[in-house]
């Protein structure tokens, strides 16, 4: 059995190396055409998805820790209340990649927001009230304002950070009732 297959190994690698020496001209012409056909379909592949392959953004997330790098991919189409919102987003997510409050945000839900001359109006659930009185967060902040203004202030440096002089200041409204102004 191994006698055959190494006789069949033998009889393709010679026809093989005879097909190549008597056509050689052929051959690179056809290997030389085939690599270039391979190189424009890969620049092809590369402008059609530029917006895949080149559009992340790297967003800094401020806390008490400093700021931690977090990969999100956007598209440049994308306007900056479309991005301020996503932000807005994973702040409301918590802990991700090192990013915590020490308080959950999790349950509380992104309703609306709209920016104007400036200034970046965002309207949380009730939930968001509610989840700093959870008293299994109450690590470091002993007081409602003070995880108020933590929040606050990490979004707007954050914000001013990733976006720098596009949001002047930051209102936060709980189901349309003004919660705190951070300028």
């Amino acid at each position: 059995m191994k006698n055959n297959i190494s006789d069949v190994f033998l009889k393709c690698n010679t026809v093989i190396y005879k097909f190549l020496n008597s056509k050689k001209e052929h051959t690179v012409r056809v290997l030389l055409g085939a690599l270039l056909a391979s190189f424009l379909f890969s620049i092809y592949m590369v402008f059609l998805n530029y917006d895949n392959l080149f559009s992340k953004k790297v967003f800094y997330f401020y806390s008490s820790k400093g700021f931690v790098a977090n990969l999100k991919y956007l598209r440049d189409e994308k306007n900056l209340q479309d991005n301020l919102d996503l932000l807005v987003k994973n702040f409301l997510l918590g802990s991700n990649e090192g990013f915590s409050f020490g308080f959950l945000l999790s349950d509380a839900r992104f309703l609306y927001s709209f920016l104007q001359n400036g200034i970046y109006y965002i309207n949380l659930s009730r939930e968001f009230y509610d989840s700093f009185n959870n008293e299994d967060y109450n690590e470091s902040y002993e007081s409602f304002d003070d995880k108020i203004s933590l929040f606050a202030m990490s979004l707007i440096k954050t914000i001013r950070f990733n976006y720098p002089g596009k949001a002047k200041k930051l209102v936060i409204l709980v189901e349309g009732c003004m919660l705190k102004e951070q300028s």
